[in-house]
Order: structure tokens, then sequence, then C-alpha cells
């Protein structure tokens, strides 16, 4: 790969990390003006309208095929539909903070989804990742005294936004083979 094309990739990742990171405070100042599914819909208009824009700049756009539609739906179900409930309904519970160390586990638990469902192996580094961020999630939500800081239903909604992305990756996979 060019220099400038790591260049590009670079920044890319920058400003995805630093929206995403960002995302999590603006849900909770948007919060304090909307209800959840007010924010979720919002949020799916403005990406719907941004993708067909970029989609129909680059020419991009693909008909669905009828026999894909089925797919669509249980990937739409879990991601955006079931995450953006659990985070928004989670947020109205927990600190910006605490949701984006809850969700940010997402990619340490997919490798027990992958051997659950299609047996792939646990790695050594997966299990130590694992730990580590269980170990975080705690140091986040207990008071310096060990007990609990977090309230039960919000860890509960997080944990469904969480679990919503897990599956949404599984079953992208299996479509995608």
């Amino acid at each position: 790969m060019r220099s400038r094309d790591t260049f590009k990739v670079y920044i890319a990742m920058f400003f995805a990390v630093l929206f995403w990171g960002f995302s999590f405070i603006w849900t909770k100042q948007a919060l304090g003006l909307y209800r959840p599914v007010t924010i979720i819909l919002f949020r799916l208009i403005f990406s719907v309208i941004f993708l067909f824009v970029l989609g129909k700049i680059f020419r991009l756009i693909q008909k669905v095929e009828k026999q894909d539609i089925k797919a669509f739906v249980i990937v739409a179900f879990w991601e955006p539909f079931a995450y953006f409930l659990g985070e928004n309904f989670g947020l109205t519970h927990v600190s910006s903070t605490t949701a984006a160390v809850i969700i940010a586990t997402i990619p340490l638990f997919s490798p027990i989804a992958a051997y659950l469902f299609y047996n792939e192996r646990i790695t050594l580094i997966n299990f130590f990742g694992i730990l580590v961020s269980i170990f975080g999630v705690f140091l986040v939500v207990l008071k310096p005294n060990f007990s609990f800081k977090i309230d039960l239903p919000g860890l509960l909604l997080m944990l469904l936004a969480v679990l919503s992305a897990i599956f949404y990756s599984v079953y992208v996979l299996k479509i995608s083979k």
C-alpha cells in the first residue's frame, strides 16, 4: 500500500474513533431533549439520507434480490433496531463513560460467539482480552468500597446492545459465507 493511501486510512480511522467516542456524549445530551426512540428515528433518517446520497454519487446502490430480504430484516433487527434500543435506553440509566466501556467489550466477546456458533478456536490472547475487559468493566461500575454504582436496568440494557452487536456479527458472517 502506498504511503498516501496508508495516511488516508489512518485519517479515516481517526475520524471513525472520534465520532464513535463522541456519539455516547452526544446521545446522552440529546436524551435531555428527546426520548430514546426519537433519537433512534432521527439517527436512522439522517443515516439513510447520507448513505443514499453517497451511494448515488459513487454509483454503489444495488437492487435488493427477493431472496435476500429475509436476511436484511434479520440483520436490521439486531443492528440498528435492538442495538440502539439497548444503547439509548441504557444511556438513560448509566453515564456515557460507563456506556462506552461496556460497548467497547463487543470485539472482546465476539470470539465467544464465534466459538459457540462456528466452533472457532479461542486463543490465549482472546481469553486474556476477555478477562481484562471484564475486569475493566468492573472497575468502572464498582464504587471504592466494592459496591455497585451502576443501575441494574441500565447495565442490562447496555448488555442488550452488546449482545445485539454480537448476534449481528454472527449473522452477517453466516450470510457472507
